[in-house]
């Protein structure tokens, strides 16, 4: 991986930090915590998504490799819709692993190992 390449990783995690914080900043109306613990709590929430999708969407992808398999469908929309369905339920898996992954400690890992990559 270049610097490049590192630099533009971690630009859009910060991106996907700042819109975790709008959507904390636009639902955070929750008077038992603090405003800015909610901001930072959905800005993470959205950093760690991020940088967890990055880390297991080749491994799942490889592991879910639906080159060799047939669909029976009645009609092409029924071909197509189920195509599309099994690509959206490998993607949600996708998305929730990661969500796991991120906010487990993975994103901080992947933030300082693109961080040595980009800034060193």
């Amino acid at each position: 991986m270049t610097q490049q390449e590192a630099h533009t990783y971690l630009l859009k995690g910060y991106i996907a930090f700042g819109v975790g914080v709008l959507f904390g900043v636009c639902f955070g109306e929750n008077p038992s915590m603090l405003p800015l613990t909610t901001y930072l709590v959905l800005g993470y929430m959205g950093f760690s998504t991020y940088h967890g999708v990055q880390i297991v969407k080749e491994p799942i992808m490889s592991y879910f490799d639906f080159k060799g398999v047939h669909l029976k469908a009645n009609s092409v929309i029924d071909l197509f819709s189920k195509n599309i369905k099994i690509k959206h339920t490998l993607w949600i898996i996708i998305v929730i692993v990661g969500c796991f992954v991120g906010i487990l400690g993975g994103a901080i890992i992947r933030q300082i190992t693109l961080s040595r990559i980009a800034y060193l």
